[in-house]
């Protein structure tokens, strides 16, 4: 939520973690530094309060036509009130249209309007996972002409799949299965979800250990196997979604993954583009 990535991120000794996040395996010890109205998430409640509260230029402009238009809709009820009395000599009929006048020219629908469109705005787009800053922003998105998309997740499922791998009968596949079993890692579960597609049988590894933040260890034939980062692994690190098997001194094993596009990320740019952006 805090960074909008989908990709796990490993945390060592100093670093900073919000409540919220998702440990996903390997047991942290925290040192807690901020509690109740100065968390994070308290501080993300206030922005978004802030934003509700704070005068746009469509809040003033209102309010400055409110108070031109209030004194005027008094003097055209004085008005009314004085022209029927004078004209029918009825007070009971001249107070009559006097309110009527007041209450269907009351301006508070004037001063109202607005700040009411950004509650209801800010309380829809905080539902969507949104956090308007500044109410102003939705105006500003009115004269928007360009949309970037830059999150990880944003046009893609937020699910890796495995893209890339050994040859199928290689039995790097079974010590991988294996290994994979014993993670909780998205990575891994993408990798034991295509060894089981694929009709993988795991390979018997033992004393299966998980080392957080690098990969899963254990022994086959007496000798150690790994699945995990590179620089742990061994291999060369690699610019994509990667992950690495090595099997006692045999060259690493490399799996690619890839998060695919969301099924209606097409559908949303082309809605885009005939709106101009």
């Amino acid at each position: 939520m805090v960074t909008g990535e989908t990709n796990p991120e490993p945390v060592g000794p100093g670093a900073q973690v919000h409540a919220g996040m998702l440990n996903l395996s390997g047991p942290l010890r925290v040192r807690v530094t901020a509690t109740g109205e100065a968390t994070l998430l308290a501080e993300i409640a206030r922005m978004v309060e802030s934003a509700e509260r704070g005068k746009t230029a469509y809040d003033r402009w209102a309010d400055q036509a409110a108070r031109i238009y209030a004194p005027g809709v008094h003097l055209v009820s004085a008005a009314a009130f004085v022209g029927w009395l004078w004209t029918t000599g009825d007070w009971r009929l001249a107070v009559t249209i006097a309110s009527a006048v007041l209450i269907i020219t009351c301006p508070c629908a004037l001063g109202l309007a607005v700040p009411a469109v950004h509650a209801v705005a800010g309380g829809r787009l905080f539902r969507r996972g949104i956090f308007l800053k500044d109410g102003g922003a939705l105006e500003r998105l009115a004269r928007a002409d360009m949309v970037v998309f830059d999150k990880t997740g944003t046009l893609t499922e937020g699910r890796p799949a495995l893209s890339a791998g050994p040859a199928d009968g290689d039995p790097a596949w079974g010590v991988a299965a294996a290994l994979a079993a014993a993670s909780r890692h998205p990575l891994s579960r993408a990798l034991a979800e295509a060894a089981e597609a694929k009709g993988v049988a795991p390979a018997p590894v033992a004393e299966l250990r998980e080392e957080p933040g690098f990969g899963v260890e254990g022994t086959l034939d007496g000798q150690m196997v790994r699945f995990g980062r590179a620089e742990w692994v061994g291999a060369e690190l690699s610019d994509t979604t990667a992950v690495w098997l090595r099997i006692g001194e045999a060259a690493p094993v490399l799996f690619l993954f890839e998060d695919s596009l969301r099924s209606d990320a097409a559908e949303v740019c082309a809605a885009l583009k005939i709106l101009g952006l």
